[in-house]
């Protein structure tokens, strides 16, 4: 307790002697044990968001007349008598900060204790409790300065990338340059109508990504997203793994494919129709366990929400928890979405933004919405046969545009357009 003491008088001791620390540290008022700590802590906070000087005397007029004590100049006096450096502020600050952890766990631990009886509601609580404790806390305030100076080290980071994504690849260069990659806490959306292969572009780039990676597929079970993951990265038929139809140099093949896939993160929950909030809990559960950097999901309208609600207030309900969840986790989730049928019925089948089923909460939500569209779906003699349009209709941090594709349909792979030519 001694420790704990010496280290919040060492904090805004420091604080007192220096204001410009307190951008260093991931301190909240509520993180000091000892109340009149706390309280010179939140009255240094406020007086600087003020932009103005925090010692001594600004400090002390500022709790006596919040507190009416008279006596908070001593007290002061005191602190700042007995600080004599500010080297070590960052060391005190992550004691008080540990030890607040511990404290907030304790309480977290009693209230499910207490809450249990009410169900998985008070356990999902917990747990995102729990896992907050481990988050830094973002200074959401800051000068023109500071904002320009985080600009300048985004742009010198995808300098030495040489101008390539800073997100998670999608596993095409030209869709990679266009949105940057998946971005942590951004919720991606893909629509399309059934046979557009929307199931293998989601696995394409979950074998692309190359991180941790969870995926919930509602739609196919274990085993079909196992072989399609065989096919896309050994460029196996899907078809005649399926059939057992495979000469002895393809057996090899699938072979050295399933030993290399082994070794990739991937996770993998198919149960089928989840709760969002079962979504919820495993995603939670693998960011914990095995620190997922991107969630895939297929698909949006197969999640359930409050069967209560008209259905496309559940979807809006499923679109706003997938965002609230990319967001606390710190992670792009990336969904895939059905398109409406009536789409088929008008000449150009091109399914556009507001062709999502339910759509409204989903183009709300989303930072960026893609479809896909095949051309030889519906016309067999396409001359844009083995090709897949992505539309990038939506993208909050760079350009919408049409993005062309090769796609395999033996291999059920998507590859950049230009790589047909160069393979040839």
């Amino acid at each position: 307790m001694k420790e704990i003491v010496n280290a919040e008088w060492a904090v805004v001791g420091g604080l007192l002697l220096d204001n410009s620390k307190l951008a260093e540290l991931d301190l909240v008022g509520d993180d000091f044990l000892d109340a009149k700590y706390r309280q010179v802590f939140e009255a240094v906070c406020d007086l600087v968001a003020a932009q103005e000087v925090a010692d001594v005397i600004t400090v002390a007029e500022k709790l006596e007349r919040e507190t009416g004590r008279k006596n908070w100049l001593p007290i002061l006096g005191e602190i700042a008598k007995n600080t004599w450096s500010t080297a070590n502020i960052s060391s005190y600050a992550k004691i008080v900060k540990e030890e607040a952890r511990k404290r907030r766990a304790v309480e977290i631990a009693n209230r499910l204790r207490d809450d249990v009886g009410q169900g998985l509601g008070a356990v999902d609580d917990a747990i995102r409790d729990l896992m907050q404790l481990n988050t830094t806390r973002k200074n959401y305030e800051c000068s023109i300065s500071q904002a320009l100076s985080a600009t300048v080290e985004m742009m010198d980071e995808a300098a030495h990338t040489e101008g390539k994504i800073v997100g998670i690849t999608t596993g095409l260069e030209d869709l990679d340059n266009c949105i940057g990659g998946f971005q942590n806490t951004d919720l991606y959306v893909i629509g399309a109508r059934p046979a557009m292969g929307k199931t293998a572009f989601l696995l394409n780039c979950a074998n692309a990504a190359n991180v941790p990676a969870g995926i919930i597929s509602s739609e196919q079970g274990r085993e079909q997203v196992g072989l399609r993951l065989i096919a896309i990265d050994g460029r196996v038929s899907a078809h005649r793994m399926r059939v057992a139809d495979l000469e002895t140099h393809e057996w090899n093949k699938v072979t050295r494919t399933v030993s290399g896939l082994a070794n990739k993160r991937i996770w993998i929950n198919d149960q089928p129709g989840p709760t969002i909030e079962q979504v919820i809990r495993q995603a939670r559960k693998w960011k914990f366990q095995h620190d997922i950097k991107i969630l895939y999901l297929d698909y949006i309208q197969r999640i359930k929400a409050d069967a209560s609600l008209p259905r496309h207030e559940q979807v809006g309900a499923i679109a706003m928890a997938l965002k609230e969840l990319a967001r606390e986790l710190g992670i792009p989730v990336v969904a895939l979405a059905q398109v409406n049928r009536s789409v088929e019925a008008r000449p150009n089948k091109r399914p556009y933004m507001s062709d999502l089923k339910d759509s409204g909460a989903i183009e709300q939500e989303a930072d960026n919405i893609m479809t896909l569209y095949r051309d030889e779906v519906y016309d067999p003699e396409s001359k844009d046969k083995g090709i897949v349009e992505i539309a990038v209709m939506k993208n909050r941090h760079g350009p919408t545009g049409l993005i062309r594709a090769v796609w395999n349909a033996e291999f059920m792979r998507f590859e950049d357009f230009e790589a047909r030519y160069n393979d040839e």
